[in-house]
């Protein structure tokens, strides 16, 4: 008998973490929905100060009339507009002007041409650049910078609630919102790659707004402009950058700023991909993840790592313990698998209240074939999210909108293509 339980100590004692984890993640994941379900901080909307909106295009991205409409009709009395391109012909601009002839009363817009970027650069970064060169020249007196994703659709009070928190100077650095991805519907049923692609990113923001580990993301973030400056932002952290929101979170990081997470500026992203656009765009995350914080990346290779090895070696402890004749192992290979799939629907529970309390009832019956994904296929989703983590520790390149880059460290990247 001591035989064996030298044998399966080591198993028991990763069943004891997997549970512990699954846990932790069900409570995480109730704080979030509660965060969620939170009213507005209502001093937060006294707070408006005039705000620049710098928003990068290039190409056609998903509903992209929308997307301008939606950031044309911000309640927000004070803010302007830099819309920027990479080129003159960028199909993106003539969509964004035909928009913009519609609007009779819309805030300041300037549309900026910001040219190829130099092969050091991201070409996302090189126009945010262009952007605040454009700002400078103009004298422009903005007290806050918000960068904005083209492919993001914000509700008309997403720009006051990322600004209201700049109010606490002495404290928040930058403020930020987060994406839910959207799976786009095709014959009444998003394709399957989206769903998981979907509750991949819902674990991601479900640690949003934990201090130490909420990231700006770049889709949707604002900083104060005098901070920005102070720190010089431009030269420090976005010149030969690929990322500007891992390069804002070092910002932060580095001055002692928190980054603040806004729960009412959570974005509907829709999304359509196949699993071959999946791999890609998983891979690009995570490599980016690898490069600006490792620490952050290995954590997160040990955390879906420890749920698909106790979820394997629990089914299989309970099938060789009941062979074996050792009782033991099977009853506590099987009260951990309860343990964890009850947590499990818990997490789905708290996750499909914060949909509803962010995007209202209608959205949580769009989302219902990913919702029943995230409920019952646990074990699928973790096993494609540590494929796609692997697949970042393999190399050093990346490709995004149709340029091809190497990595070498947070601000060492070069274009190859």
């Amino acid at each position: 008998m001591w035989t064996w339980l030298l044998l399966w100590n080591p198993l028991i004692v990763l069943w004891c973490l997997w549970v512990t984890q699954s846990i932790l993640v069900a409570i995480q994941s109730r704080k979030f929905a509660r965060r969620v379900a939170m009213p507005p901080r209502e001093w937060f909307d006294d707070h408006s100060p005039k705000t620049a909106v710098i928003m990068p295009f290039k190409g056609h991205d998903h509903d992209l009339p929308r997307n301008v409409r939606a950031i044309l009709n911000q309640r927000y009395d004070n803010y302007r507009l830099v819309f920027v391109f990479e080129s003159e012909d960028d199909p993106a601009r003539r969509l964004v002007e035909d928009e913009l002839d519609k609007f009779d009363a819309a805030p300041q817009v300037d549309l900026v041409v910001a040219g190829i970027a130099p092969p050091t650069t991201g070409q996302k970064v090189h126009n945010q650049l262009a952007a605040l060169s454009f700002l400078d020249q103009q004298n422009d007196d903005s007290e806050v910078w918000v960068f904005a994703d083209s492919d993001a659709v914000p509700g008309p009070g997403w720009l006051q609630k990322l600004v209201g928190p700049h109010q606490q100077e002495d404290r928040v650095g930058v403020t930020t919102g987060y994406r839910w991805l959207m799976p786009e519907l095709r014959a009444q049923r998003p394709r399957t790659a989206s769903m998981f692609a979907s509750v991949i990113n819902s674990a991601v923001a479900m640690f949003m707004g934990h201090d130490k580990l909420t990231q700006a993301w770049g889709g949707s973030m604002a900083v104060r402009a005098d901070f920005a400056r102070e720190h010089n932002l431009v030269d420090n952290y976005f010149q030969g950058s690929l990322s500007d929101d891992y390069q804002m979170t070092r910002l932060c990081r580095d001055t002692g700023q928190r980054v603040y997470f806004v729960h009412q500026s959570l974005i509907a992203s829709p999304i359509n991909l196949n699993w071959g656009e999946l791999l890609e765009f998983g891979r690009r995350q995570y490599l980016i993840t690898r490069i600006h914080d490792p620490k952050l990346f290995r954590k997160a290779v040990g955390v879906i790592a420890l749920y698909v090895a106790g979820f394997f070696t629990a089914w299989l402890g309970l099938i060789l313990g009941l062979i074996s004749g050792f009782l033991v192992a099977p009853v506590l290979a099987a009260m951990a698998i309860v343990t964890v799939a009850s947590a499990n629907q818990l997490r789905a529970m708290y996750r499909r209240r914060a949909i509803a309390s962010a995007f209202g009832t209608d959205q949580l019956r769009y989302l219902r074939h990913t919702i029943r994904l995230d409920q019952w296929g646990t074990i699928a989703v973790m096993v494609v999210n540590l494929v796609l983590l692997l697949s970042a520790t393999l190399g050093n390149t990346l490709t995004w909108r149709n340029n091809r880059y190497r990595l070498d460290g947070p601000q060492q990247i070069e274009k190859i293509t």
